[in-house]
Parts: structure tokens; sequence; C-alpha cells
């Protein structure tokens, strides 16, 4: 889906809200000026929003599309999981350990190097591999790449955890569902 579908489709969802809005009133019913101004503020924040992910995946591809592709096809990962990993943990810069992979994480998937672009997304691909594995729910596994498996592991035994609610969690799939919509 290209941008200006994307836009397009923006604007047809805030016609709604704003007709339906017309329509229902939560409470107290709020003057349909009031309302409107209310629901384009909102609307500007979505849009916003919008653009700022389009513009971080985009860097993110520009910068790490190559090696992006390249693992998520060796390893049989999703590539669009990987973009929103790397795009959360180095905001979509240039810089030499994109994935942020620890040296212990690193060890356990056998990368000695991951210092450099290439050997710290082989390790985090690897590691993020494992994980997924491991947790068998995807979110579970993003949290554990983030808060490490032990404590995710822990953290699982308790009641009431839900994985996708953790931030680094939310925001990874944000950037995933926008990547899905704009390369698919």
């Amino acid at each position: 889906m290209d941008i200006k579908k994307l836009f397009a489709c923006s604007f047809i969802v805030i016609a709604v809200l704003l007709i339906t809005a017309s329509f229902e009133g939560r409470g107290q019913k709020p003057g349909w000026e009031e309302g409107k101004i209310a629901l384009w503020k909102q609307s500007a924040q979505y849009l916003t929003a919008n653009r700022q992910l389009i513009s971080l995946i985009n860097k993110t591809e520009r910068n790490y599309g190559s090696n992006i592709s390249l693992f998520s096809q060796r390893f049989k990962v999703d590539r669009e999981l990987m973009i929103g990993i790397v795009a959360t943990e180095c905001s979509g810069e240039k810089i030499n350990k994109p994935m942020q992979t620890i040296a212990i994480a690193a060890r356990q998937v056998g990368v000695k190097n991951h210092y450099n672009v290439y050997g710290n997304m082989l390790a985090g691909t690897k590691y993020l591999k494992y994980l997924l594995g491991e947790f068998k729910n995807q979110d579970a596994a993003i949290a554990a790449y983030n808060l490490g498996p032990t404590k995710v592991k822990r953290l699982l035994r308790r009641r009431g955890f839900k994985p996708k609610r953790v931030d680094y969690v939310k925001r990874v799939n944000e950037i995933k569902k926008m990547a899905e919509a704009m390369l698919s």
C-alpha cells in the first residue's frame, strides 16, 4: 500500500468518525462544533503519528533494508517484525549496533563479533529466532528481546502479565503493522 492510499484511507476514517460523532455522544453530548473540533484534533494527531512512523520505517529501510532482507530470509523471521525491532532500537539512525544486541545474547547464539552492523544484525536475528521458538508467542518473544528471557518467564508465571501491554512490544507491533501496510 503506498502512502497516498494510506492517507486516503485515513481521511475516510476521519469522515466516518465525524459522521458517527454527530449521531452519538458519551454522557453529556458536546455541541456539534465542540465535537467536530475534538475529532479534528484527534485526526491531526493520528496523521502526524502516521507520518512519523512512515518516516521512521523509510529511514530504517534505507539504512538497513538489505541486511534485514538477508537475515529475515536466512533465518525465516518475519521481515516486518525485524523492521519494527530495528526501528525501535535505533530510531532508524545509522549506527554500528542497529539491533542493540548485547554480548551475552550474541555469545548465546554463537556470534563473536557483534560490534559492527553485519555481526549485530546476525546476532540479533539469531537471538530473535531463538526467542520466537522459546516462547511460541510473538509478543512474549519481543518482550524477552527487550527485558531478557528470564525476566519475561518470571513475569509470565504471574497472573495478569500481558506481554502486549509492555510499551516496547506496543511500539514494535505498531511499526510492524505500518510496515506491513507500506511494504506489501
